[in-house]
């Protein structure tokens, strides 16, 4: 199958990056190739890789607080160092992911910062994904000034929209929410595509990936 692209998903535990991530390789079908991240502690990698459906695929560990306390600096530095050593390469998509769901924190900011610092030198790759809401909402928050400057930074072409509820354990229930899964896939998809084609399929290239060990810490 011809490759659609190489996407880096990143952003908050519970924002919905694996979810995304299934999607994109099993279509919304079979076994799920991404487990849900619990944070720093229990996760041996700070990223997860897969390919399918023409897509390449890495989710990064979900940031925010860890569920089991506090993270020594040691640890946080170790997973740091790891992770900007395994996402050197090229990208046609860097995506945060943001949940709907929640209130734009400065958390949300902060992590947003952080990434397009360690990805300095792709910024034409950069994207916004925002889950469980749909394109009415983001016309309405965008026309009143409601989202974050650094999300109007970056331009409304930039920022997308999906919702892709979980499968239910109802038959009935399922069979929508199956519509609404496959449906909201291929817009995403559609609006992946675009934004790729906009710059005529060109990969990015952070300037991370000309780094070595010495200069990354």
């Amino acid at each position: 199958m011809k490759s659609k692209g190489k996407v880096i998903l990143f952003g908050k535990t519970g924002s919905g990056k694996s979810t995304i991530a299934n999607a994109l390789v099993t279509g919304n079908e079979g076994d799920q190739v991404f487990g849900v991240s619990a944070g720093f502690r229990g996760c041996t990698s700070s990223l997860q890789t897969a390919s399918g459906r023409g897509w390449e695929v890495v989710d990064t560990i979900g940031l925010g607080e860890s569920t089991t306390g506090t993270v020594s600096s040691e640890d946080v530095e170790n997973m740091i160092l790891e992770f900007l050593k395994n996402v050197k390469n090229n990208y046609s998509h860097i995506i945060y992911v943001k949940s709907g769901a929640e209130r734009f924190t400065i958390m949300d900011e902060k992590i947003w910062a952080a990434f397009t610092s360690v990805f300095e030198g792709a910024e034409e790759s950069f994207i916004v994904l925002i889950t469980h809401k749909n394109q009415r909402w983001l016309n309405t928050q965008w026309d009143d000034g409601s989202l974050p400057k650094w999300i109007r930074d970056l331009g409304k072409n930039r920022v997308f929209i999906t919702s892709l509820p979980p499968v239910d354990e109802d038959e009935e229930t399922e069979k929508e929410y199956k519509i609404i899964r496959d449906e909201s896939l291929a817009t995403l998809e559609i609006e992946l595509e675009r934004s790729f084609a906009e710059r005529e399929y060109k990969y990015s290239s952070p300037t991370i990936n000309q780094m070595n060990e010495s200069q990354l810490r």
